[in-house]
């Protein structure tokens, strides 16, 4: 591979990439937020980080070129966002914790 060219972006380049898309902080959150839902997901569905199972991922995908991996992950993702998690909790603003809820509509088709 030419090594100007990158396979991978990091997770600044797409906060970044995110912002210059529509100069809005708020999108760059949801983004930040949407990740943060995937670690927990991985964590509680699988022991692993959420770079861990993409990582996983690419490898799979280099191997076979099956996209029904990702998509089957993608879905259980979807699933998992449609329950509270009682057991998983998050910090909010004011420094508090509080358990996952239940995603509902657009938030859990990451809209």
């Amino acid at each position: 591979m030419l090594n100007y060219l990158q396979e991978n972006l990091s997770e600044e380049q797409l906060f970044k990439l995110t912002f210059d898309k529509g100069h809005s902080k708020d999108s760059v959150q949801v983004l930040k937020s949407a990740l943060s839902n995937f670690e927990h997901f991985t964590k509680d569905q699988y022991n692993k980080t959420r770079l861990q199972v993409l990582t996983d991922l690419t490898t799979e995908y280099k191997k076979n070129r099956d996209t029904r991996t990702p998509l089957v992950l993608l879905n259980q993702f979807k699933d998992w966002l449609g329950k509270d998690h009682l057991d998983i909790f998050i910090t909010v603003g004011n420094g508090g914790k509080r358990a996952i809820k239940a995603k509902r509509g657009r938030a859990q088709n990451g809209s």
